[in-house]
């Protein structure tokens, strides 16, 4: 049984807090300790306490995850039994989600011409999603330990690991939504090797800086997501709480109005006709440097490894044109 009395040392106690409080504000947009209502019963409280107990036991190494474990994927619903089974078992009267593990959506990209637009947007907020829904529920407790903390956003991350599995590889005729996929992917990935890091027995540090890129580059993709291919953003939980450095929202407009103001035309028609070519769809070739063709020019910046401004401009036109296939040369015709 784990007593209540092997809690960690006040100052690391209180870094683990603040570490959580952040994550939660990040990944919900809600602070700790304002969960739903009707939730601050006696029998929580003895939740909140036994649940404090198992976490700190973790760090003792009654509750760990080894790396072949992770190698193996544990399923997602695997981890929550084993966790709350050892919640009932501490106290019966304590029934917190052991009866609400959800089936991971089925994810199935692919046919002939590869996923739809509208499919991975729904795909990936049903992802997203999936990995708020367990995050609130375990949004009340005010404290845990370090170990404890890894343990719940891990088991945030793999919630999303269905999403990722099942779009590894998945080709999209148009390459502004698969570079945005490949963003979205690669900001989980980034969150698995802080994972790997983290049963591996790696530093604080390089957990931390490994799981917030990751974080950056998602949000950086949901944002876009929101404000470019949804009609209702609303449908991605706690939407606003979303903060990234490649913030498209700010990006798009601006790149909008300086273009609008200083792009060549003609440059501009160029620009739109190779990226049409290239599969960066954006439309028309009208030589107006709208929101859909700067989309499609940030598209290509990220997928080239370039600075990411979607301004038209000559170094631009030379960049997208470098890597359009030459037409093939024609042959003149044999002599008679």
């Amino acid at each position: 049984m784990f007593g209540t009395d092997r809690t960690m040392e006040t100052g690391r106690q209180k870094e683990a807090d603040r570490r959580m409080e952040a994550d939660m504000r990040i990944e919900t947009g809600r602070p700790i300790g304002t969960g739903r209502a009707g939730h601050n019963s006696g029998s929580l409280r003895m939740a909140a306490v036994l649940f404090v107990s198992l976490l700190c036991a973790a760090c003792a190494g009654s509750f760990s995850v080894s790396a072949a474990e992770t190698k193996e994927r544990r399923s997602f619903s695997s981890r929550v039994v084993e966790l709350e089974a050892l919640l009932q078992e501490e106290n019966e009267t304590v029934a917190f989600m052991a009866s609400a593990v959800e089936a991971a959506p089925a994810y199935q990209p692919g046919g002939e011409t590869g996923p739809t637009k509208d499919q991975f947007i729904s795909d990936l907020v049903n992802s997203y999603n999936a990995r708020c829904s367990v995050l609130s529920r375990y949004s009340e407790f005010p404290t845990i330990s370090e170990d404890g903390y890894n343990m719940l956003r891990f088991l945030c991350t793999a919630a999303e690991r269905p999403f990722y599995d099942a779009y590894q590889g998945a080709v999209f005729e148009d390459r502004n939504i698969g570079t945005l996929c490949g963003e979205y992917l690669q900001g989980l990935e980034k969150q698995y090797e802080a994972e790997e890091l983290w049963t591996a027995g790696g530093s604080s540090d390089e957990i931390e800086a490994a799981y917030f890129e990751g974080y950056d580059i998602r949000s950086a993709a949901l944002i876009e997501a929101g404000e470019f291919y949804m009609a209702d953003k609303s449908v991605l939980a706690d939407y606003d709480s979303l903060t990234a450095s490649l913030n498209m929202a700010v990006i798009v407009p601006a790149a909008v109005e300086k273009n609008k103001a200083e792009a060549d035309k003609t440059m501009c028609v160029n620009v739109q006709n190779n990226l049409n070519t290239l599969g960066f769809a954006c439309g028309t070739a009208d030589g107006i440097a709208g929101k859909n063709t700067v989309l499609a020019i940030c598209h290509f910046q990220m997928a080239s490894g370039l600075p990411v401004d979607g301004i038209v401009d000559a170094e631009l036109d030379a960049q997208v044109a470098s890597q359009v296939p030459a037409a093939p040369e024609s042959q003149a015709a044999p002599a008679a």
